[in-house]
């Protein structure tokens, strides 16, 4: 299966902004649009597409927290897979992927993910690929980690 992640830049924002998650999962997701105002304006902020063949499926956000004086520890904050794309194994490649892809930074000791914790799917998912919730976090979100 190819998937791919590359950085959002003029010729693909547009098919990743389109993509949407299904009426019962929006509010568990941000718009890959704000997402992508947000990065325009947080320098930390690493916007990328995910993307089967050259198709367009998914969105994730990273960035390192050394803004914070949290020097080694980097946040996945945005993470999504298109409705018609979910349950086909892309988010999990994908995800795998970006974590491989941050833990090769040279100061990387931590990755951290949040969810809301009426997301049971986001739970058992996360769970699977590695990460060990910590608890809820100051915006009422299950912050979980993986070590590196």
């Amino acid at each position: 299966m190819e998937i791919s992640i590359k950085p959002v830049d003029k010729n693909n924002w547009k098919d990743i902004a389109e993509l949407k998650v299904s009426d019962s999962q929006t509010e568990f997701v941000a718009s890959n649009l704000y997402s992508f105002a947000e990065a325009a304006y947080e320098e930390s902020s690493v916007p990328l597409g995910i993307f089967h063949g050259n198709e367009a499926v998914g969105f994730i956000m990273y960035e390192s927290l050394a803004y914070k004086d949290k020097i080694g520890e980097y946040s996945i904050f945005r993470f999504m897979i298109s409705e018609k794309h979910q349950n086909k194994g892309f988010g999990r490649i994908a995800l795998q992927k970006t974590i491989s892809k941050i833990s090769t930074f040279s100061d990387c000791r931590r990755i951290t993910i949040c969810y809301m914790p009426n997301n049971s799917v986001a739970k058992s998912f996360y769970k699977s690929v590695g990460f060990s919730e910590l608890g809820i976090d100051e915006s009422g979100e299950i912050l979980a980690e993986i070590r590196i």
